[in-house]
């Protein structure tokens, strides 16, 4: 942390820099099934078969692996903040940390210790004796082996008990079935049946067990929750252990980092992440040993002893394999404050959303529980709810590649990274070296934008509407928010959901022409003939259509002149005679249609080589669809024969595509004359679209 705080402070106030994690400055925050390279980068946790899995999981404290205890009291927040995390990554992550149905945080069958079990099960009081032990690895584990025992101790069992004289390793479990699952949780600790049913996959299901060291063999594959469910009713066990072995590199991995501070309000550029893939094959086999008596019973059962599994290397090293089956998730959210975190008190009218307080004090509340009842009510001055501070906090918000620029809001004082891992090959792991984000101070405290459909400045309730796929003219309004500042920027960038087509610039109320104009697929940059400052806005009237329910029309500027990240602008009163103070349109009701604007011209085609009307064109507009709409184009005769196929391809959103037709048939061969159609077929997920349009050959 500290390396990553000498960076930002070395920052010249007029120029980019950037923000790194990985190698030298290190991956401040929580790992999740990650290993730390001796060069620094992040990479897939490898299993070997002679490793507990349950004893490498990354959440401990002194006392070995915490587990969130699943019971009656939501203790989310403060079950593990003695495992040395900081405030914002302490506190249960579903899908990330360990859970246990139980109300303990050091389950003593998960402690490592042979020695320490639970022997309730074992007293001849107690009836029945069936108990079930299910727990939850938070990240898929790849295993191959699911491993109990008894209390292995040479201890003689006490009067009033199972087995009474024999020693302890004999108390093992008669009866059982072992379950589990990938995706599919066991029910919650407070609704878990009597008589639950087995999980997806049934590792072994023993009614008649005479070994005291339980090792169930299974092919590999991730999973993630566990169930061991002990059917010995009619005979008492105790339960020392419970272990899983596996090969191979982690099927999926977390990381998230602590929250960074800026020292101050940035803006914030591309993000790029360097990712290598490789492949490392190995095969491993379990020898017995030449003296038995060399190991112990325990040891030789649950094939824990590393130097009886002989490793034999596939691959000698690691081979770089670009289509090896891993991918990376980069996510990165921005924020005002130091906590992405609301915390609430109950306040007198037992409303959980009374009070807000400090994570401090929240902690120093009494713990409120998962589900009330006319036992345990809610009372005044107890924990309320926690909540994300979306005031002050962005969403997070995925890279969807390395060098792209995300849309986090900018002019904030705080980032936080998230990186996920996915591998499909037990022997295929991903190498992340770092990840960097560029940086540099704002133009202004902020960026005021606004848009309207040119006509109609102020519509109703304040929300711009428009007809899809249609081309519609707009004015986006911006204004620099920078007291004191009187050259802001001279440039600016409005991203569109088609090609666009500059109308006219005001600055100020006044039309003025610009300096250059820089017209793309989706982008419009207009250069203005000066810089503007404070308070002075900048009005661009252009034409483009939008093609789905709802468009942000985002937009920044940028000061030539400078070596400053472009800054975006955020929805506001930019202009008075504007009244929609946000950069979002809305698609009007009456439009909601998937094929918009077909046309066929000319009707009337003569193939003549005259040039004159040789062929036609078919022109067509898909709207409302982000990907997926099949979409099939062609020319039939009046008996319903294709003629001609035209288009036949799935596609998202398009505005404006054309076709043409020179009338001829598939095999390049001009058609008969007399009357075809042009025939158009959109099918969605909502349903299947047709029209036709009639052309006429003549010659």
């Amino acid at each position: 942390m500290g390396v990553l705080l000498a960076i930002l402070l070395a920052f010249d106030i007029g120029a980019q820099n950037r923000l790194v994690l990985g190698g030298r400055h290190g991956w401040p925050g929580k790992r999740t099934a990650f290993d730390i390279t001796p060069t620094g980068s992040l990479q897939l946790r490898e299993y070997k078969p002679y490793q507990n899995i349950l004893q490498m999981l990354d959440k401990k404290d002194e006392e070995g692996v915490v587990w969130y205890p699943d019971g009656w009291e939501d203790r989310r927040v403060d079950y593990d903040k003695s495992c040395g995390f900081p405030p914002e990554l302490s506190g249960y992550v579903k899908g990330e940390d360990p859970r246990v149905w139980r109300w303990n945080p050091h389950p003593i069958i998960f402690d490592g210790d042979p020695r320490t079990a639970n022997t309730r099960p074992l007293s001849l009081m107690r009836a029945p004796h069936r108990e079930n032990h299910v727990f939850d690895t938070g990240v898929p584990v790849r295993v191959n082996r699911f491993v109990f025992y008894p209390k292995w101790s040479d201890e003689l069992i006490k009067p009033g008990n199972w087995y009474a004289g024999s020693p302890f390793y004999e108390s093992y479990m008669r009866q059982y079935i072992v379950s589990a699952s990938l995706y599919n949780e066991p029910p919650s600790p407070l609704r878990f049946p009597a008589d639950p049913e087995p999980l997806d996959f049934v590792l072994e299901k023993n009614m008649a067990n005479y070994k005291k060291v339980v090792n169930i063999e299974f092919p590999l594959k991730p999973l993630r929750f566990f169930m061991l469910d002990s059917r010995s009713k009619d005979y008492g066990f105790t339960l020392a252990e419970i272990e899983l072995y596996g090969q191979g590199f982690s099927p999926e991995a977390w990381y998230t980092s602590k929250i960074i501070d800026l020292k101050g309000p940035m803006n914030f550029g591309r993000i790029f992440y360097d990712l290598k893939k490789f492949r490392w094959r190995k095969e491993w086999s379990w020898k017995e040993p030449e003296e038995p008596g060399e190991y112990s019973e325990l040891d030789l059962g649950r094939k824990s002893v590393k130097e009886l599994w002989e490793e034999r290397l596939v691959d000698p090293v690691p081979i770089e394999d670009p289509d090896a089956p891993v991918r990376v998730e980069v996510k990165v959210r921005t924020g005002k404050d130091d906590t992405p975190l609301i915390y609430y008190r109950t306040d007198d009218m037992l409303d959980e959303r009374g009070e807000v307080v400090s994570r401090k004090e929240y902690l120093s509340l009494g713990v409120r529980r998962v589900e009330f009842d006319r036992t345990h009510r809610p009372y005044v001055g107890m924990r309320g709810i926690i909540e994300p501070d979306r005031d002050n906090w962005s969403d997070w918000v995925t890279v969807e590649a390395s060098g792209e620029e995300v849309g986090i809001p900018d002019v904030r004082r705080y980032i936080q990274f998230q990186v996920r891992m996915y591998s499909e090959d037990p022997w295929a792991f991903g190498r992340l070296d770092s990840v960097w984000i560029e940086l540099s101070p704002p133009l202004a405290d902020k960026i005021l934008g606004e848009i309207c459909v040119e006509g109609d400045p102020r519509p109703e309730e304040g929300v711009a509407e428009v007809e899809v796929g249609m081309d519609t003219s707009f004015v986006l309004a911006l204004k620099a928010s920078a007291p004191g500042r009187k050259e802001v920027f001279d440039a600016v960038r409005i991203f569109t959901p088609v090609r666009p087509k500059f109308e006219e610039l005001r600055i100020g109320g006044k039309q003025e022409n610009r300096d250059s104009l820089h017209v793309g697929d989706r982008y419009l940059e207009v250069f203005l003939p000066r810089k503007v400052g404070d308070d002075e806005p900048v009005e661009v009237r252009f034409r483009t259509a939008v093609l789905s329910y709802s468009t942000n029309f985002f937009a920044e500027v940028w000061d030539r002149g400078r070596e400053l990240i472009p800054q975006r602008a955020v929805s506001g009163d930019a202009v008075d005679w504007i009244g929609t103070n946000q950069l979002q349109v809305f698609a009007a009701a009456r439009s909601l249609e998937v094929l918009k604007d077909f046309r066929v011209a000319p009707v009337v085609v003569t193939p003549n080589g005259d040039g004159s009307n040789d062929s036609t064109e078919v022109t067509y507009t898909i709207s409302l669809v982000m990907e997926g709409a099949k979409v099939e184009l062609g020319v039939y005769d009046m008996a319903g024969r294709m003629v001609r196929k035209l288009v036949e391809e799935e596609t998202g959103s398009a505005f404006g595509k054309v076709k043409g037709w020179n009338a001829r048939d598939e095999d390049g061969k001009l058609v008969l004359p007399g009357v075809y159609l042009v025939k158009i077929s959109v099918e969605t997920d909502q349903g299947r679209t047709e029209r036709a349009v009639p052309v006429i050959v003549i010659y």
